[in-house]
């Protein structure tokens, strides 16, 4: 009996291991459905990965994704399997190849990054503005630096977005004065942090510091579902509300606040939907009122990414991204005065190329002669690895808004993340932040 059972056992078994050998060797065979040999290995995206609708082969070097992004494996026989990311942007298909990429050139030989020219050269500090433990940086976004010099950012966590799929919540991230002891400010919880946390601006207000937030929320087709926030330095929410403010749902997307030191009002810029700028109490209501629109005439936008005060003029500044200019306008306490004054034309990078994010004017330096000093922030070319297009850097300019440095961050970062760099801030002390979009990065950099 023992006998017959061992018997029995053992062709099971050999059945088992012949069964899964087949298996294996079908798996590992391009077919005539799936001559590329993709396989998934980690889904990131919240919609399904399914093969043949949402992923697949266009051919035996390529793959595609649909509504899907992840890991995954492919190659043709007798090569060794490449593992590739692919995702899906918008919900469009995008193609990605299984061909191994030529190696990469030398490294450079290890020693200080330095940055910037002239007066105005800076020195890359890797050991600062460290995030804290679980912070999963898709994009970082926007800076603030608050009056005793704490740094803040607010980025975009891989657990929101269409694509994605992290375990972070969280969207602000508070530095001390010398970018150590990174901490999650997490008093706003998701109600903060969902959607796409943008743009951040301090305020002085009655003697105490708030936060506005301007959240552009997701991409097509989830238009309409922007938000704009006030907070206490701890993310405490005060008001909070979506819009749009009777704008069509498909031009709605604020990305940026200018707060005047004092008056009634304070300005939204509707960058990546209607390119308007909205007038709002410091309660967040809005005031019916509508200046700019999309267009190349001065005074209208194609994406009014950025708004700030100027405290040198006491005017609005306007960066019009997509017109490669930057914007100067009047206003007084009604509310209802918008208007232009001057172009500010940017002189770094190549002509009618840069895509200037925010304009950041330094105050209250611990070296009063700083003060009045501009950082710009320039994205640069969405795809820089192609050779003549802009680069991401951060231009500094004087208080005549003249050029006198330029810190080259994709060319001296594009390797640690540091590509699109998405707003840049004076510290009291001189030093430079940098936050970078896509993918999201923090770099601090020391005046020498």
């Amino acid at each position: 009996k023992d006998c017959r059972q061992h018997h029995l056992l053992t062709t099971m078994l050999r059945v088992v291991l012949v069964t899964c050998a087949v298996v294996g060797v079908e798996a590992s065979v391009p077919t005539a459905t799936n001559p590329c040999n993709v396989s998934l290995l980690k889904q990131l995206s919240h919609a399904d990965c399914v093969f043949g609708s949402s992923f697949g082969c266009v051919d035996a070097n390529t793959i595609f994704v649909k509504n899907c992004s992840g890991n995954f494996q492919c190659g043709v026989t007798g090569v060794v399997p490449l593992d590739v990311l692919c995702r899906s942007i918008n919900f469009a298909r995008a193609e990605c190849s299984c061909v191994p990429p030529p190696p990469p050139p030398p490294s450079p030989p290890p020693g200080p990054i330095i940055g910037g020219y002239g007066d105005f050269r800076f020195l890359y500090m890797p050991q600062l503005l460290q995030l804290p433990v679980g912070a999963e940086v898709q994009h970082a976004h926007g800076l603030e630096v608050d009056h005793v010099g704490n740094i803040y950012l607010t980025y975009v966590n891989w657990n929101n977005g269409i694509n994605t799929n992290g375990t972070d919540t969280h969207c602000l991230v508070r530095w001390n004065p010398d970018g150590t002891n990174g901490t999650f400010v997490d008093l706003g919880g998701t109600a903060l942090c969902s959607g796409t946390p943008h743009g951040l601006k301090l305020a002085s207000e009655g003697g105490e510091l708030f936060l506005y937030h301007a959240n552009c929320a997701t991409q097509a087709p989830r238009y309409g579902s922007g938000k704009i926030t006030k907070t206490t330095l701890n993310g405490t929410i005060l008001w909070q509300y979506d819009g749009p403010f009777g704008q069509p749902k498909s031009l709605y997307r604020p990305t940026w606040w200018a707060i005047p030191p004092t008056g009634d009002y304070v300005y939204l810029a509707d960058g990546y939907g209607s390119s308007n700028v909205y007038p709002f109490t410091r309660d967040g209501v809005y005031q019916n009122l509508t200046f700019g629109g999309k267009g190349s005439k001065h005074g209208q936008f194609n994406n009014c990414h950025g708004i700030t005060y100027d405290p040198r003029s006491d005017k609005l500044v306007v960066s019009d991204r997509e017109n490669h200019r930057i914007e100067v306008f009047n206003f007084d306490n009604t509310g209802a005065k918008f208007s232009y004054d001057s172009t500010i034309t940017p002189t770094w990078g190549i002509n009618d190329t840069q895509r200037p994010c925010n304009f950041r004017v330094l105050e209250n330096s611990t070296n009063s002669s700083l003060d009045g000093m501009v950082v710009v922030a320039d994205l640069g070319a969405d795809d820089q690895s192609k050779s003549g297009v802009a680069r991401g850097q951060v231009a500094i300019l004087d208080k005549e808004n003249a050029l006198v440095s330029v810190i080259a961050v994709s060319e001296l970062l594009g390797d640690k993340g540091s590509i699109h760099p998405h707003d840049s801030h004076f510290l009291p002390n001189g030093d430079i932040v940098v936050a970078t979009w896509r993918p999201g990065h923090v770099s601090y950099w020391k005046r020498l």
